[in-house]
């Protein structure tokens, strides 16, 4: 099945994962979405799943080939992972309330927050919940928080505090869970406004620049800053869909035009997407999509050139 349109066709490669024996991406038998809740790439195209599982940090090669694993009793709230230009790893744990950076092969090199000590929801200080952590092309860092908070939060790179915005609200500028973001390389930032249905960008001082509302239910969002291109998806996670829920890829310029997109759920028959969560895109242009709940899985999309 050949998947989107124009220069931005793909192929879904079915199996391409090969996992460990006794590896689970675990279940949604607690009631929280469980599995694959992130999914970066790094330098190498090594691909790197931050799952809610026995196994939190899993990597693999760009052809589904186990590398290792670590992380082990670390992270019960796995949720957002962003691998810097230096391959640095940084993990956003939203049951910790927590951000740690990395190195690749899981050694600690910082931490932001107090494990397990969330700031009151909405008081604005970080975090309550956060959901993910970027570095901008000039070094700074912003983290969307996230579930509870419901704020944007800019760090200096040696992890001070420059700025916050956001807060709850339906109004432009404010956000209604912040689940995800990212930053293209000229400093303009996406932030997937979930509950909002919207996508708004900021400026990296939080000045609003402008909102996208064709959306439902934005959960990630990966900026190529070579390419000029954002890979936006949309899902519903919750176990109760509301009746308008689709699941999405859409393919954009920065202007937020749509240049090739596939869409609906597997299990309805009616395409090959179930409950998007994350999405990240390697040097060749393959997509990987992280999947949530009832299907906890790993998706991967090769570009057709």
């Amino acid at each position: 099945m050949i998947l989107g349109n124009g220069d931005f066709k793909y192929e879904r490669l079915d199996g391409w994962l090969k996992m460990p024996e006794n590896f689970t991406f675990g279940n949604a038998s607690s009631g929280i979405p469980a599995g694959p809740a992130g999914v970066a790439v790094d330098s190498k195209d090594r691909v790197f799943i931050f799952c809610r599982g026995n196994h939190p940090v899993l990597i693999f090669d760009k052809c589904g080939d186990f590398i290792s694993c670590w992380g082990e009793g670390q992270f019960p709230g796995a949720h957002g992972i962003y691998i810097g230009t230096d391959d640095a790893v940084y993990l956003t744990d939203y049951q910790m309330h927590t951000v740690t950076k990395h190195k690749a092969n899981g050694e600690l090199v910082w931490i932001l927050g107090k494990k397990y000590v969330g700031i009151p929801p909405v008081v604005g200080k970080p975090f309550c919940m956060p959901t993910r952590l970027v570095v901008g092309p000039t070094g700074d860092m912003f983290a969307s928080d996230g579930y509870a908070n419901f704020f944007v939060h800019k760090f200096s790179s040696d992890g001070k505090l420059i700025k916050t915005w956001g807060g709850p609200g339906h109004e432009p500028g404010r956000l209604q869970w912040p689940h995800s973001l990212d930053i293209d390389q000229y400093g303009t930032i996406y932030v997937c406004d979930r509950e909002n249905d919207r996508i708004q960008l900021f400026d990296s001082d939080g000045g609003l620049l402008q909102v996208w509302s064709d959306f439902m239910n934005p959960q990630g969002i990966y900026a190529d800053r070579k390419k000029d291109i954002l890979y936006i998806i949309e899902s519903q996670v919750q176990a109760v869909a509301r009746p308008q829920d689709r699941s999405r890829v859409s393919i954009r310029d920065l202007q937020g035009k749509i240049i090739s997109m596939w869409e609906g759920r597997e299990s309805e028959g009616k395409g090959v997407l179930e409950t998007c969560h994350d999405i990240c895109v390697d040097s060749r242009g393959d997509i990987y999509i992280a999947e949530l709940n009832d299907y906890p899985r790993v998706l991967k999309f090769a570009r057709i050139r």
